[in-house]
């Protein structure tokens, strides 16, 4: 929370760090319990290096840096193979 006793929370999403994409902000929000329903859509190729999708909540300041939330890393290597197996697409939700 800021001073006012706010968040602006916003997501940021990547698989590799310098290809990351942020959903919107929500502001002002009063009970720290920010929601989204918002798509993400990343190009991927099969096979590939790295399978792990980061997901990072931060509080947006406009005048010093972001506050950092707290972040998670999840790991698609089964859900993609299960995809290639059952030949569909997959989402993850």
């Amino acid at each position: 929370m800021d001073s006012e006793g706010t968040t602006d929370g916003f997501v940021r999403v990547f698989f590799e760090s310098d290809d990351s994409k942020d959903t919107d902000t929500h502001f002002r929000n009063s009970d720290g319990k920010c929601s989204w329903n918002y798509r993400l859509l990343f190009p991927f190729r099969h096979p590939s290096k790295n399978y792990k999708l980061t997901v990072q909540a931060y509080d947006l300041d406009l005048f010093k840096s972001n506050d950092f939330i707290g972040s998670h890393v999840i790991d698609l290597k089964e859900l993609i193979k299960d995809s290639e197996l059952a030949k569909r697409a997959i989402s993850l939700t």
